[in-house]
């Protein structure tokens, strides 16, 4: 079984990230933490939403639907089981502070793990 730390965040394709930003603090009282020219973090409690600009997403590598925080051993568990059961997957590519991966589940639904240290 892969163990994960805790969920991480949703992605969601924004067309104007600061429309979507006001839409998701206004209305639904998510607080902004974290923005740069390309994408934005909006929180609620422990609910995080990632609003990704849509020319920021290739059709080559399209966006992870959810993003999973793991340890560092737990990330290289992940990969030797995910390895094992023959699933196919994207990375690990280096992060700012650590490593990711992602893997489609059955339905082609891309899910992200990282870590960070």
């Amino acid at each position: 079984m892969i163990v994960v730390e805790s969920f991480s965040y949703f992605n969601i394709v924004a067309h104007d990230l600061d429309k979507s930003i006001d839409f998701y603090t206004m209305l639904f009282d998510f607080e902004l933490q974290e923005k740069n020219e390309k994408n934005a973090i909006v929180v609620f409690d422990n609910i995080a939403i990632r609003l990704v600009l849509n020319n920021d997403i290739k059709e080559s590598c399209p966006l992870p639907v959810v993003s999973f925080l793991m340890d560092v051993d737990d990330f290289t568990d992940a990969l030797q089981e995910l390895e094992s059961n023959e699933v196919k997957i994207q990375g690990p590519t280096a992060t700012k502070t650590g490593e990711a991966i992602a893997v489609a589940d059955p339905a082609g639904n891309l899910i992200e793990l990282y870590y960070e240290e």
